[in-house]
């Protein structure tokens, strides 16, 4: 029997043959040619591995960019195969092996058996494995776009069918408005003609109806009683209308003010940069803060890097268009960013906050004066802090946008509350003890939160 050092030297002694015949029949070189493969051969002869492995790579690096010599390439990561095979390094053989197919996947058609059909055959499945689990890769991914964009697809539907919803609303309320003025022009004009009956009535009475009547109004300096009753009455209704001016001329003046105010807390505020810092007011008796302003565009810029809100003016309007969820991510960037553990409030928190220590469904006399409501709102948001704050010191807990809580609320077991009314509300559902509810993943333009922070 042939031993392992003569079976070694025989094999050695026919890869030499088979890489000359390649090199020399194959691929495209002269007989006469010394190429980095016969150099790689010679050392090869003299038992010197590590220096044709070396000469090899060189050979490929070289080669490994140009596509007309793709054979030569094969060829070489081939021969590599074969030395690594006989000095038994079975992955490097393997890895060799898979180089050649895919630089020339038709190379082992016209191979003679040299003792690698088994690792040919080896590689060449491994290789259709892996392109078969790229393949399916490829269609999970395209499943998954299809599904984002099908998900993209109705979430803008949806969308739409609510502005549409929206515009419609508003619609029907200009035409309920201009209906309402309509009849308001009625009645007035009406109220006009019946003032002018009465008066010229009155001027009737007060002409005398005869001469002994005249004379003895002369003479006395008397109207008649019929006359001074009238006279009387037109004093007191005088009487009331001025009040009522005064009255009138009163609210206007303190309107005025606080539209001036207002406007110079839109100036400070319209030159405050995104931050992301946010104003807490301490509950008095209780162990929480509540945010003194809904969170605004800029605090969400500042933590989130964008603007989700269907009004962005500016970082000092509340950002809406934004889901409980989306509350939720930009508390868990603030923590991070800030160190705190800032929440939403849950209903009873959010509560006690807007009605600072009162009973009544509005800490202020006015709703024009404490929110931001569907009658004076002009059809969008407006800056924080313009209107009255609480007795607590928190502005725009009523109106402006409606603001997400921490509980569960409704039927389906995972919609969660929200309070205050918005921009949109009409003036019953803008007060402190009415509620809400909408899925997690709900936005609209009049949906935003407020913060809580524990002490």
């Amino acid at each position: 029997m042939m031993g392992n050092s003569a079976r070694r030297s025989l094999a050695i002694g026919t890869l030499v043959m088979f890489s000359l015949m390649v090199m020399f029949n194959g691929y495209g070189y002269g007989q006469s040619a010394v190429t980095p493969l016969t150099r790689a051969q010679d050392l090869l002869s003299q038992g010197k591995y590590d220096e044709a492995v070396s000469v090899i790579q060189g050979y490929i690096n070289e080669t490994k960019d140009k596509t007309d010599r793709k054979p030569d390439l094969a060829a070489a990561w081939y021969l590599l195969a074969k030395i690594y095979y006989e000095v038994g390094d079975d992955e490097k053989c393997d890895a060799a092996l898979l180089a050649v197919y895919m630089a020339h996947p038709g190379f082992d058609q016209t191979e003679p058996n040299f003792g690698l059909r088994e690792r040919v055959t080896k590689v060449k499945a491994a290789l259709q494995a892996e392109a078969q689990r790229k393949q399916e890769e490829q269609k999970r991914a395209e499943a998954l776009k299809r599904a984002e964009e099908q998900r993209r697809a109705e979430e803008q539907k949806k969308q739409e069918e609510l502005k549409k919803s929206e515009v419609t609303q508003k619609v029907e309320d200009l035409k309920k408005a201009e209906e309402a003025a309509r009849t308001e022009a009625k009645r007035i004009l009406e109220e006009a003609q019946r003032l002018e009956k009465e008066r010229k009535a009155f001027e009737e009475q007060l002409q005398p109806k005869d001469a002994a009547q005249s004379a003895k109004q002369k003479t006395t300096g008397q109207n008649p009683p019929a006359a001074e009753n009238k006279i009387q009455g037109n004093q007191k209704y005088s009487e009331s209308v001025r009040k009522a001016m005064e009255a009138f001329a009163e609210k206007k003046k303190r309107l005025e003010t606080e539209t001036a105010q207002n406007r110079a807390a839109v100036s400070r505020l319209a030159e405050e940069p995104a931050s992301v810092i946010i104003a807490m007011v301490p509950i008095p008796g209780k162990s929480y803060a509540i945010g003194k302003y809904e969170v605004t565009q800029g605090n969400w810029r500042a933590v989130m890097g964008n603007n989700p809100s269907a009004f962005p003016k500016g970082n000092h309007y509340p950002v809406e268009n934004v889901s409980w969820n989306d509350a939720q991510e930009f508390i868990r960037k603030l923590n991070g960013q800030t160190g705190k553990s800032y929440r939403l409030p849950t209903v009873a928190e959010w509560e006690t906050a807007c009605r600072a220590g009162t009973t009544d469904e509005r800490y202020g006399y006015y709703i024009d004066a404490v929110a931001w409501y569907k009658d004076n709102s002009e059809g969008s948001t407006h800056p924080v802090g313009q209107k009255q704050p609480n007795d607590y010191g928190l502005y725009d807990t009523l109106g402006n946008v409606w603001e997400w809580c921490q509980d569960f609320y409704g039927p389906s077991g995972s919609a969660r509350v929200v309070r205050g009314g918005s921009w949109f509300s009409m003036a019953q559902y803008v007060r402190s003890g009415f509620l809400r509810f909408y899925e997690p993943d709900f936005r609209c333009n009049h949906l935003g939160f407020r913060l809580a922070l524990d002490n």
